[in-house]
């Protein structure tokens, strides 16, 4: 009901028509009337309608509960002199007042007389007042608030000198007696009841005693009301509708209840059955006995509930049965329509119902041939075979199909069942015929195809079958090929080189293939021709197997000219298929000998003897040897054996040192031919002839060479030797470098004390003017100069130009990066001074390698951080001289390689943990934090190492919430804490804020290329309440910042005081103004509630008290100073008359 009024209201303008009750209240300035306690429902109401009879300050208070702690809306009529109507709510007021809902200037109330007014809220928190008994009309004030449900209406009286009078009135909706209102109240109507019969008497009751009246809001054009009775004024139909909803209206004036009931209308038998024909009449022939037949016609008898009888006659009805009950149709006997020739059947329906109404129809019924045959082909099964490369749409097999039945039951298409078969062949008509071009029998994986042909009626009902097996035979359509090796256009393979060793049975293979199958693609090998570079038939050396097709040599090969050897074979090799009609190819290869050393030397003497003189010059040839080599190597011929007094250059026997007939008479020479592979010695016997001389004589060895810084008394022989001597004789050496040799009396040539050192630029490459004295006993006296090469031996280690050499080099360097090139020195000459550099020792890693003299860095595995320490390598080479005979000596260098770090990674937050967008947790600090104060500690790491490791804070920005950048806020320390660096202000009269953003940055310390990760914090000012005494802290004479915030403190001290003088001087003016010019002025948005407790408005119940005798509320600060004019704006009291 409450809804009905509050659409009403919302939508327009309801007169209040007298009914109800009204009860009488009076209130004076000392107490508020809680309404609900004389009897008026408040909860769960939407309006209430009341009369005041006041001079002026008429309160009314509506509440959500009367413990204080709820939502309120106030509303004062007549405030002031009479003068307006306001409306406030609890939701507008805070520390500063509180704020009006609306408000309206006129007069309202009447000293003598009662006045009529309204309220209205609804769900919505829609609150009005207007005054009238037209609820909705004259309205006053209207606003709109939180909405709350409203549960206590207070009234209370401003002039403490008047008691105010209220009458509000009580109007309670009428309830339903009958029918019940919850809409299960059923009353049956037969449908043959005549109108103007009264069917049912709806009764009502209600609290106030106000008369009802009751209407149809449905069906109103069959039922209306006489009085309480219902009466019906159109005639039922139980076939047309069965059952009416009835909404029933109950008013008493004022209030409307609605209630539902049901009229249920019941059947009468009063129709006939009615036969209604389908639009087809058929039935399919060979239906078997005792099926239903169906959809032959319907019967329709309207009266629901009637029973009905069936039966069926005529001379063929013989052929159905009827169940008389049920009205089934079933078949009684067979239907052959072939045999018979049945082309329909007839016979008369009758239907008859309870009352003995009845129908009667003709049905006759066309009969239906069904496809009852298969078709037939004329074989069961076919075989048949086809080439490949039988041409598209070449026909396979012809196909005969017979079928028993006619019409559209005879077989009217062939099909191939679905399968692999449908690629390669395909029905047309009656014909199997191919369909691709691509029947290769090659390239099928299987050969016979077999598969099932369907005949098949057009209802996919009837089908026959037969077998077809379809065999693809092959065709010797390829010619037989080389697969290895290949042929060319020419069909010559590739040439071979072939080893002229190669042993007996050496294999080549030959690989071929035919594209057929079958015996088609059988390869066979022949040898057809084998020719050597003279055009001889060299066929004799080889063989080929005819199957493998592994040529094998059969002999063994020569290609040496000198032993009848030619340069190549030519080899022609043909490969043929196993058809009947062959196909072959043929293919030669050319098999180049290559020479191998595979014959030994040969000296044109086995023995050489040869006679020579003690006297014969040191360098005179001996003799001359010829040694040749069949296979055209080159020979190198060496001497061995005569105690090193000859040697052989090219084939020439020379004497390299004298001889001597006393003391070696014969000398026994083996020579050696060699071409790489295989030698050949020969002996030479050299017989010495004395020579019998009168003069003393000494013969001395030419370019003798002797090796440097050999110990001192190590003998040399085969220097000289003396002829013509009589007896003993004595030697001695003089000259300038006699020194370095020493010589005993008897001839022994030795070393000396002094050092022969062949090395450096002050070496002796060549030792001279020495001279050797020679004194027989018979006083007889030579001479002779000795001349010495030095031959240089390995003394000396290969040494580093800088021997502590240090290299940079970057962490992640690429390969073959150069580290640092070295140089190394040797002192000795030739193969004694060729240095290699090995790396020994030193890379942990396996990153550097050595190439030649220099260092450098193998992959890209140099990481920096996997380092410790120095972050280096202390690399240890190790420098190698390569001596032919004597053991090389080595030296050792030491590289130190710094490794520079890159600055690869970036810095990340690891505390505290930011979110999405780098977000860090919301911290919050008083806006009394002190300077240095730690706001926040912030933690980076940065997985580099050295200095890109080393993390650096910052604050990047501090933005206020308007999104406006500030400095000096705040800052960061070495250590990562974000601390206060300047006063903060919270409060927004002084210019302070509530929150700042803050970006702080973590970057790196790299000197090259610095890399950040920055993050926002949300630091959020708590407000800190300023007591009327500041506090001034003793302040640095320097501190220009906190001198700010005291000069800062001072004037808001001076700011609130002039305020507080400047609103005193403002009252008094106002006082004055309105006590002499009654001017009535537009209210501000907001004012300050006279009747308040603290700040407060006195309608909250915080100050209420329930006197639980009476009804009323006692409560302190409530009442207006009545000495105050009230002239000026709407005004809830100056918080003094009642106490608190």
């Amino acid at each position: 009901m409450n809804i009905v009024w509050t659409l009403a209201f919302q939508c327009g303008l309801i007169p209040i028509v007298m009914g109800g009750k009204w009860i009488s209240i009076m209130s004076d300035s000392n107490s508020y009337k809680k309404v609900n306690g004389f009897g008026v429902r408040v909860t769960g109401a939407s309006h209430m309608l009341l009369e005041v009879k006041a001079c002026k300050g008429a309160e009314i208070q509506l509440q959500q509960d009367d413990t204080g702690s709820g939502s309120w809306v106030y509303c004062k009529l007549g405030g002031d002199l009479n003068e307006w109507t306001a409306m406030a709510a609890s939701e507008l007021c805070d520390d500063a007042g509180c704020g009006w809902l609306g408000y309206d200037y006129q007069p309202v109330l009447d000293c003598d007389n009662f006045k009529p007014f309204w309220l209205a809220w609804d769900a919505a928190g829609k609150f009005s007042v207007g005054k009238g008994n037209v609820l909705g009309s004259d309205v006053l004030v209207t606003g709109t608030v939180t909405p709350f449900d409203v549960n206590f209406f207070m009234v209370s009286h401003n002039d403490a000198d008047v008691v105010a009078e209220w009458r509000i009135l009580v109007d309670e909706a009428p309830a339903f007696i009958s029918p019940a209102s919850t809409g299960t109240t059923v009353v049956d109507v037969s449908e043959d009841t005549p109108t103007g019969v009264i069917i049912y008497t709806v009764a009502g009751t209600d609290n106030e005693g106000d008369s009802l009246t009751f209407t149809l809001d449905t069906h109103a054009d069959v039922f209306e009301f006489v009085g309480g009775g219902l009466r019906m004024q159109q005639p039922l139909d139980y076939e047309t509708l069965n059952t009416y909803r009835l909404l029933i209206s109950m008013s008493d004036g004022r209030n409307t209840e609605q209630a539902m009931m049901t009229v249920r209308v019941t059947d009468v038998v009063d129709e006939t059955p009615v036969i209604t024909l389908s639009g087809t009449l058929s039935i399919p022939e060979e239906m078997a006995v005792d099926s239903v037949v169906s959809n032959l016609y319907t019967v329709d008898d309207q009266d629901e509930g009637d029973t009905l009888s069936y039966a069926i006659s005529g001379s063929e009805s013989t052929f159905f049965s009827m169940d008389p009950t049920s009205g089934v149709l079933k078949i009684a006997q067979r239907i052959d329509r072939d045999q018979a020739a049945l082309t329909s059947v007839s016979f008369d329906l009758t239907v008859t119902d309870s009352s003995g109404l009845g129908s009667t129809q003709t049905i006759t019924a066309t009969i239906v041939d069904i496809n009852d045959n298969n078709p037939a082909f004329f074989a069961t099964s076919y075989t048949v075979d086809v080439a490949e490369n039988t041409p598209v749409d070449t026909v396979v097999l012809d196909l005969v199909v017979n079928d028993a039945d006619d019409g559209t039951n005879v077989a009217s298409r062939i099909a191939l069942q679905d399968g692999t078969a449908q690629d390669m062949f395909n029905v047309t008509g009656s014909q199997l015929k191919t369909v691709t071009s691509n029947l290769d029998y090659e390239s099928l994986s299987v050969y016979e195809f077999i598969f099932t042909i369907v005949a098949v009626n057009e209802d996919n009902l009837r089908t026959g079958t037969t077998t077809v097996s379809v065999k693809v035979t092959p065709v010797n359509e390829f010619d037989p090929v080389f697969d290895t090796p290949a042929v060319d256009g020419t069909k010559q393979f590739q040439g071979t080189s072939l080893s002229e060793d190669v042993p007996v049975n050496h294999e080549i293979s030959f690989a071929a293939s035919d594209a057929d199958l079958g015996v088609d693609g059988d390869v066979t090998f022949f040898l057809v021709s084998v020719l050597d570079s003279n055009g001889g038939d060299s066929s004799d050396k080889f063989e080929i197997d005819s199957n493998t097709g592994i040529l094998k040599t059969l002999r063994p090969l020569d290609t040496d000219t000198a032993t009848g050897g030619v340069a190549y074979h030519d080899v022609t090799v043909r490969i043929t298929d196993g058809a009947s009609s062959p196909r072959s190819s043929d293919g030669t290869m050319r098999l180049t000998l290559i020479d191998v050393n595979d014959n030994i030397p040969k000296f044109d003497s086995t023995h050489y003897a040869v006679t020579l003189n003690e006297d014969i010059a040191v360098g005179d040839v001996v003799a001359t040897v010829v040694a040749t080599d069949d296979d055209g190597d080159q020979v190198t011929l060496t001497l061995e054996g005569g105690g090193s007094y000859f040697e052989i250059t090219g084939s020439d026997v020379v004497l390299k040192y004298p001889l001597d007939y006393s003391s070696s008479p014969l000398h026994v020479l083996t020579l050696r031919a060699d071409d790489g592979t295989f030698t050949t010695n020969a002996v030479m016997l050299v017989t010495v002839v004395d020579v019998v001389l009168t003069t003393l004589k000494i013969v001395v060895a030419t370019d003798a060479a002797i090796p440097e810084d050999q110990n001192e008394g190590t003998v040399l022989k085969g220097v000289f030797v003396t002829h013509g001597n009589t007896g003993a004789v004595t030697y001695s050496l003089g000259g300038t470098n006699a020194g370095f040799l020493s010589l005993n009396p008897t001839g022994e040539l030795s070393y000396g004390s002094q050092r022969i050192d062949r090395d450096g630029s002050s070496g002796i490459t060549t030792l001279s003017d020495i001279t050797l004295k020679a004194v027989d006993s018979s006083g007889n006296e030579a001479t002779a100069d000795l001349t010495f090469i030095i031959i240089d031996i390995n003394d000396n280690a290969p040494l580093a130009t800088v021997l502590a050499p240090t290299a940079q080099v970057r962490e992640n360097s690429q390969d073959n990066q150069l580290v640092t090139s070295l140089d190394f020195t040797d002192a000795d000459e030739d193969s004694n001074s060729n240095v290699t550099l090995n790396l020994v020792s030193g890379d942990i890693h396996n990153v550097f390698k050595v190439v030649d003299y220099d260092l450098y860095v193998r992959g890209t595995g140099i990481d920096y951080e996997a380092l410790t320490g120095d972050h280096s390598y202390n690399i240890a080479l190790h420098a190698v001289d390569n001596p032919q005979t004597s053991t090389p000596l080595t030296s050792t260098v030491t590289v130190h390689v710094e490794i520079l770090g890159e600055n690869e990674f970036q810095p990340s937050w690891t505390s505290p943990t930011a979110g999405a967008g780098s977000t860090f947790p919301e911290v919050t600090i008083k806006e009394s934090a002190t300077l240095g104060q730690t706001v926040e500690t912030f933690v980076a790491t940065d997985n580099d190492g050295g200095d890109d490791g080393l993390i650096t804070y910052s604050v990047l920005d501090i933005k206020n919430p308007s999104g406006i950048s500030v400095t000096g806020k705040f800052e960061m320390t070495t250590d990562g804490r974000l601390v206060v660096a300047s006063l903060l202000d919270y409060d927004a009269d002084t210019g302070g804020v509530d929150y700042y953003t803050v970006t702080v940055a973590a970057s790196d310390s790299s000197s090259t290329n610095v890399k950040s990760t920055t993050g926002n914090v949300k630091v959020i000012l708590e407000d800190v309440e300023v007591e009327n005494v500041i506090v001034l802290p003793k302040l640095p004479v320097a501190d220009t910042t906190t001198e700010l915030w005291v000069m800062r403190a001072l004037v808001a001290v001076l700011g609130v005081a002039s305020a507080v003088f400047a609103c005193v001087m403002i009252r008094s003016i106002i006082e004055t103004v309105s006590s002499s010019t009654p001017e009535v002025t537009k209210p501000p948005d907001k004012v300050w509630m006279e009747r308040a407790v603290s700040v407060t408005p006195h309608m909250s119940l915080e100050s209420v008290i329930i006197d639980d005798d009476d009804d009323t509320f006692t409560s302190a600060q409530f009442r207006p100073n009545t000495t105050t004019p009230e002239t000026t704006q709407p005004s809830l009291g100056t918080g003094q008359g009642k106490d608190q």
